[in-house]
């Protein structure tokens, strides 16, 4: 397996939480179908143009992270979470819940012996570390685990580069032969 995502979403460690998220927003934003994630949080009242507060806003919703996993290979032995679906009747009746519901999910998988042999770099954090909106130590533990999943992904859970970016935005995804 070849890495998906270049060195510029590697070396975001050296760079500011806001440059970072930054980075890899780009890059979840590459990832095919994953944009309507970004179109749930844009139509929600915390909408924010902040990097930081849309990511934290993003995956605190927890179904989104639920995504992004379960676009790993089930041929390396990941299995889906199968919990990334907008469920409007759930959410009317008690959002936090399935919230925390998608958090969860996802916080218990990236806790298998399959994820720490193939992606070591995850960071583990509870639904608590996420949405604690008084420190950004638990946001930083989701970030990183975020970027070493997609740094995980094969190359066909990504679209191609849209020929409209403008040119100063990095392309943050290679595809290695």
């Amino acid at each position: 397996m070849t890495s998906v995502a270049n060195n510029t979403l590697d070396q975001a460690t050296s760079t500011s939480l806001h440059e970072e998220c930054s980075l890899l927003r780009s890059c979840l934003l590459r990832i095919r179908g994953f944009s309507k994630y970004f179109q749930l949080v844009s139509n929600d009242s915390h909408q924010s143009t902040d990097p930081v507060t849309e990511l934290w806003d993003l995956f605190s919703c927890g179904i989104s992270l639920c995504y992004i996993f379960d676009q790993l290979p089930e041929s390396e032995g990941f299995k889906k979470i199968n919990n990334s679906e907008f469920n409007k009747n759930q959410h009317e009746s008690n959002l936090d819940r399935q919230k925390i519901h998608g958090i969860a999910l996802f916080a218990m998988q990236i806790r298998s012996d399959r994820v720490a042999e193939k992606i070591p770099e995850r960071e583990f954090f509870t639904v608590t570390d996420l949405w604690d909106r008084g420190s950004t130590d638990g946001f930083v533990k989701v970030v990183k685990t975020v970027k070493a999943i997609v740094n995980h992904l094969p190359p066909e859970a990504f679209e191609d580069a849209p020929s409209s970016s403008p040119p100063s935005s990095p392309n943050l995804v290679s595809y290695d032969s």
